[in-house]
């Protein structure tokens, strides 16, 4: 039986999909299950690794019987997710010694702050690639290890491990066998440096985490062993590839070239620029490890904004303004030409480029007449606005300027808000046919490791679907914008 496809587990921040990919590069096929999620207080934000496991094997043995492939047929499996939300588990049984903690969680703030008193930051900058702020796990690792009883002895003695998510998959389709993470998704812990592409003994002590817990260190492309022969009928399938969810997209839209560039709109959207084989800018805070192709590490700028979808999923949920994501367009196209409502959607804290855990939420700019269809629109601007915030920081600190911007995620299928993120950037987006890339980005590395397709297979151009060109005047696009920065300010350092 030839193996004819690659299997890629896509885990994001709600749900997890699994698809199969073909020798052509092609989704041929793809199914997702959504997992729970817990909010033990205000602030803190986890997942059940045992649910979210689950999850993923339900997904991936619903795309295997729709598509009637059988284990035989895959070639290998590649992975993509979400990056800052990691496991601690015993090494002897791996059961999760607690909840993952999400990245959006923000018990890390306080000891963010303390390092922030400390001077901590440029260190941090300087080392990773990557600002302190308390989305990244190193923090909350800390946290963790304080906070559950006898934790920290034991990880001091190896009998914890720790991983962000595809540490925490990889090691369950192993059986147990494989403990690694990837470069990409290695930097936004904090505890790796970018300079000897190791665990920093200095950043392990800072962050007082024990280098025994910590996983073996890998690139994004590379057979890192087999699945367990009791989860696909005995077949023994290379697990070939992975990448966080954003070097993942990067990979998906096929941005080798300097200044090409994507963002992913999820529920948080990341901005990624790819500035080549050579790392400047570390000290910026925002210089991202993406891939190792042909020997040589590959690295991008971006900036995690911490805006995007959930504004989407907070008007339906908890505000009741939708029932569904499609009408949003249709309710911003009604919304009328008075544009002077603003939505910041700081729900925990602002992200890059503006940085501050203190900020909330916060809708400025509303009077009696205010309708529905404004809010909507605002929220849809909001997503907009961060991401601008995001591309405006990276050409700034990149010195390099992107002609156009690739996107994907659920809320790229919005034209409205494409069309308005190309008006608000003064950008070309590009929209593929295939909006999924986060997965086939995951499949590409894997399928690269296992000689399944080549680097001449990736260089044929992305299809398109559709282009959205700038028609806003660039009087009225700097004003609008100048506005947002306002309400920004309004919303920031909320929180005492």
């Amino acid at each position: 039986m030839s193996r004819n496809y690659i299997l890629a587990i896509d885990e994001g921040s709600y749900s997890t999909k699994a698809a199969l990919i073909d020798r052509s590069g092609v989704l041929k096929a793809q199914a997702g299950k959504k997992f729970s999620h817990i909010y033990p207080q205000a602030g803190w934000h986890e997942i059940d690794p045992m649910d979210l496991w689950d999850r993923t094997m339900d997904a991936v043995n619903q795309v295997m019987a729709d598509t009637g492939v059988r284990p035989p047929q895959i070639a290998s499996i590649g992975i993509s997710n979400q990056r800052g939300t990691f496991v601690v588990w015993e090494k002897a049984g791996g059961n999760p010694v607690a909840n993952a903690i999400f990245w959006g969680d923000t018990r890390g703030a306080a000891f963010v702050d303390k390092l922030a008193v400390q001077d901590a930051d440029q260190l941090l900058k300087e080392k990773t690639g990557a600002s302190l702020n308390p989305f990244y796990s190193g923090s909350k690792l800390g946290w963790l290890l304080d906070n559950i009883p006898d934790s920290r002895a034991r990880a001091e003695k190896g009998e914890l491990l720790f991983g962000t998510i595809e540490s925490w998959l990889i090691w369950r389709l192993s059986g147990g066998k494989i403990h690694i993470s990837d470069f990409s998704n290695a930097q936004i812990t904090l505890l790796f440096n970018v300079h000897t592409m190791d665990w920093d003994p200095e950043l392990l002590s800072l962050f007082q985490v024990p280098r025994a817990m910590l996983p073996d260190l890998k690139s994004g492309s590379e057979v890192y062993g087999y699945t367990a022969a009791d989860l696909f009928a005995g077949e023994l399938i290379p697990i070939a590839g992975a990448a966080g969810d954003q070097t993942a997209a990067l990979f998906g839209h096929r941005c080798y070239a300097r200044g090409t560039a994507k963002c992913s709109y999820g529920t948080s959207c990341v901005p990624l620029m790819f500035i080549g084989d050579e790392m400047k800018g570390a000290e910026t805070g925002s210089v991202t490890v993406v891939y190792d192709l042909e020997g040589c590490m590959k690295f991008g700028m971006g900036i995690s904004t911490g805006g995007g979808g959930d504004v989407l999923q907070w008007l339906r949920d908890e505000m009741g303004l939708i029932d569904d994501f499609a009408q949003t367009e249709q309710l911003a196209n009604n919304a009328g030409d008075h544009r002077d409502v603003f939505l910041v959607p700081a729900f925990s804290g602002l992200g890059g480029p503006h940085w501050d855990a203190t900020a909330r939420g916060a809708i400025v700019g509303i009077t009696r007449d205010t309708t529905r269809a404004m809010l909507v629109r605002a929220a849809l601007d909001s997503i907009a606005f961060r991401v601008k915030d995001g591309v405006s920081e990276i050409c700034r600190r990149s010195q390099i300027s992107s002609g156009g911007l690739f996107v994907d995620g659920g809320a790229s299928q919005n034209d409205y808000l494409m069309q308005f993120q190309a008006d608000i950037l003064g950008m070309t987006i590009y929209r593929p046919q295939q909006t999924e890339v986060a997965s086939l980005g995951g499949a590409y590395l894997a399928g690269l490791a296992t000689k399944f397709i080549t680097a001449d297979d990736l260089n044929r151009p992305v299809e398109v679907e559709r282009v959205f060109e700038p028609h806003m005047a660039a009087s009225e696009r700097q004003m609008l914008y100048q506005r947002w920065l306002a309400a920004v300010e309004r919303s920031k350092g909320w929180v005492n």
